[in-house]
């Protein structure tokens, strides 16, 4: 009867023990299923997933062999703004969460917009000419097209990326050279180059 103790000669636990099986744990990463792609004019700029890793349990041969542990899928098929979802982990035969560990994870997927942005270059630098002539460009302005998401483009300076024409093996004379590029950008794709050559005097 509730709040009337019973004593312990009326309790009989049978069997009196029991086997317990302890499996080994370690961590591992949470790899989210993505499918489908932003809407055209739209990028995948990160994905960032809460918790990264879980710790699971289980047979070593099994657990030792998982790389990662996946999510439920998610389709972000016509997105144009960041998809954030709470995703349930996948069951894996032999594999279980550590006590304490949730069965469902944050995945937010960040996308933004594809834009161009136009740098314009007045100097320019000359490379590999031989030490003994002098080369004089011919006033031109470089016009240097980038594409790529918004965020890493807007960041860009006109410093991180070198305009440089090379004069390895020229003569004296007037000629027109190549312009080329140098150090563009991680996240960042070269569209053009105008004009794409310069025309410098070497005396």
């Amino acid at each position: 009867i509730e709040d009337n103790p019973v004593e312990v000669k009326y309790i009989d636990q049978n069997p009196e023990f029991c086997i317990a099986t302890i499996y080994p744990s370690r961590a591992v990463p949470v790899d989210p299923l993505i499918t489908g792609k932003p809407i055209e004019g739209y990028v995948i700029v990160g994905i960032e997933i809460n918790p990264g890793e879980v710790q699971i349990s289980g047979p070593s041969e099994i657990i030792n062999n998982l790389g990662t542990i996946r999510t439920e899928l998610l389709d972000i098929e016509g997105a144009s703004t960041d998809v954030k979802r709470e995703l349930k982990l996948q069951d894996y035969e032999g594999v279980y969460l550590s006590p304490g560990e949730q069965s469902r994870v944050q995945v937010l997927v960040r996308i933004e917009k594809i834009v161009e942005r136009t740098i314009e270059y007045e100097d320019i630098d000359v490379r590999n000419l031989d030490s003994e002539l002098k080369a004089q460009i011919e006033d031109e302005k470089i016009s240097v097209i980038i594409r790529g998401s918004s965020s890493y483009v807007t960041t860009v300076k006109s410093s991180d990326i070198k305009v440089y024409v090379d004069l390895e093996g020229a003569t004296k004379g007037d000629k027109l050279y190549p312009v080329k590029i140098d150090n563009i950008p991680k996240g960042v794709e070269l569209i053009d180059i105008e004009p794409t050559s310069v025309k410098v005097s070497i005396k």
